[in-house]
């Protein structure tokens, strides 16, 4: 038997239109599994989120976009 838990998502929020920009090359390059929520991305966690934003450099360590964690109910 497998038992399958539920996804997990980071939730990716940048600061202007040059830093979406940004975030999504950098989403698409790592071709990370993305959902979209308004101006917000999702990115699906598959594992630690600091490795998700070790992954962003710059973008996350200079507060060119804010994260949560969005809690998988919260997600659909």
């Amino acid at each position: 038997m497998v038992r399958v838990g539920e996804q997990s998502w980071l939730r990716l929020v940048a600061r202007d239109k040059a830093d979406a920009l940004e975030l999504g090359y950098h989403a698409g390059n790592l071709h990370w599994r993305v959902r979209f929520d308004g101006e917000a991305l999702l990115v699906a966690l598959d594992g630690p989120v600091d490795d998700y934003l070790v992954r962003l450099g710059a973008l996350a360590t200079d507060g060119r976009l804010t994260h949560s964690v969005v809690d998988p109910v919260q997600a659909h």
